[in-house]
């Protein structure tokens, strides 16, 4: 979330107590809804192992909670990839459809 200099382009991320200040490039509004999902995530994997202990620590906790979301977004890719070919094949159909409807009328107009 790093890039052009600005305070007003500054975000705060509230984790293990401590607050981490960075500043965006993508705007406030989608830099604060990727820190909140960071943050829920990390909430997540806390309740899941009884939060940092020293079996546990907080970098774990950042590294379980990384893979967590990768897999998430693996999965939207995966979703909308299966969804754009579904969509290709349904077009394809549609404009077979099409073609032929288009081919009877042709027929239907010809002279003779």
């Amino acid at each position: 979330m790093q890039g052009r200099a600005g305070v007003d382009d500054r975000i705060t991320v509230d984790l293990f107590g401590r607050s981490y200040t960075f500043q965006t490039d993508t705007g406030i509004p989608e830099a604060n809804r990727a820190a909140q999902r960071l943050v829920s995530e990390v909430g997540e994997v806390e309740r899941r192992h009884g939060g940092p202990t020293p079996d546990l620590p907080r970098l774990t906790i950042m590294i379980l909670a990384a893979l967590n979301m990768a897999h998430q977004l693996n999965q939207r890719e995966d979703e909308f990839q299966a969804f754009i070919e579904q969509a290709g094949l349904r077009c394809e159909r549609l404009r077979r459809r099409l073609d032929e409807g288009l081919n009877r009328l042709r027929d239907l107009h010809r002279p003779g």
